[in-house]
């Protein structure tokens, strides 16, 4: 038992001191990808014609939602429009006006 021990101990004391010599070599210049690895037009986050597609959940059933897919102008307008529906409420219902 104390054998395999000792034999445990100096492996780690061989293991680290491997390390530490790697860590003292210089590190590799990355090379730059493959001109055709990357990407013609890249867009941006803040593309408003960029195409974002989202599962929408369904609650009547365990299996998968549809997907479906609008430009980010478009997500953000119909957000807005929900924003403002509820605000909407919001307001007639501190206001005790019904809603129609």
């Amino acid at each position: 038992m104390i054998r395999i021990l000792a034999t445990v101990i100096a492996a780690g004391a061989v293991l680290g001191a491997s390390q530490t010599f790697a860590a003292d070599d210089p590190p590799a210049t990355p090379l730059p990808p493959p001109a055709s690895a990357m990407p013609q037009h890249p867009t941006s986050h803040t593309d408003p014609n960029a195409v974002i597609c989202k599962r929408e959940q369904s609650t009547e059933s365990r299996l998968g939602g549809a997907k479906i897919c609008h430009t980010r102008q478009e997500w953000a307008d119909m957000s807005a429009a929900a924003r403002a529906s509820v605000n909407d409420m919001q307001m007639k219902a501190n206001m005790g006006v019904p809603p129609h």
